[in-house]
């Protein structure tokens, strides 16, 4: 899988679930995650409600710390993944996005607790554009205000940069800069722009590791 998590499961012993979401008419998979992005045809599933009860029902089948519950997505995935963290803070510790957004209207996103949030966007991504867009007319934020958002939902302080980082090794020198901010109740916000990524950036392997590491230790 393009994410390569299985063997940072295996390796580190952790629980690693990976849904479907529905069936749209083209055959094409999606989530609901917020109304830009992606259910584009009646019916709408309710996937948070979905992806909340499966969270309960893993908690019940194996021995997880439902203190460190996070969630990880890539474009529709990673929308899915913060209106998880809008919805169900008191389910979800953290969430990692790649090239998705969060709800372009602030006010759809009232989170009852801080949740970690790491967002990770290409500057150059072709597909859900960094300074922010639309599909179909529904408008999405940029990575900017995403990470403002959160930066205020989580009432985090000033934001410091931390030393770049090297997820794409076919992208010259240390690619991805990394802002982070630390917040209320032990959380914390990152920002890793991956610039002159794309909206499938050729992830090398220490992606894997770099984005297990920050979900672990929240």
């Amino acid at each position: 899988m393009y994410l390569q998590l299985t063997p940072e499961s295996d390796r580190r012993g952790f629980v690693y679930a990976y849904p479907d979401g529905s069936t749209d008419d083209r055959g094409e998979q999606f989530w609901n995650a917020t109304d830009a992005c992606c259910s584009f045809s009646e019916p709408k599933p309710d996937d948070s409600r979905y992806l909340s009860e499966l969270i309960s029902t893993l908690e019940g089948a194996y021995r997880i710390d439902r203190a460190r519950v996070s969630l990880i997505g890539h474009s529709n995935g990673g929308f899915m993944a913060f209106r998880m963290a809008c919805d169900h803070a008191d389910q979800v510790a953290a969430i990692v996005s790649l090239n998705g957004a969060t709800w372009d209207d602030a006010s759809r996103c009232r989170p009852s607790r801080p949740v970690s949030v790491l967002a990770i966007n290409s500057s150059t991504d072709e597909t859900i554009a960094f300074t922010g867009g639309d599909i179909d007319g529904n408008a999405y934020p940029s990575a900017a205000t995403t990470v403002a958002r959160w930066v205020g939902y989580d009432r985090c302080g000033a934001g410091r940069d931390a030393p770049k980082l090297d997820l794409a090794p076919a992208l010259p020198g240390a690619e991805t800069s990394v802002r982070t901010y630390s917040c209320a109740a032990g959380s914390v916000v990152q920002a890793w722009t991956i610039h002159d990524g794309t909206h499938v950036p050729p992830l090398g392997s220490a992606f894997a590791p770099a984005v297990t590491g920050f979900m672990l230790s929240r």
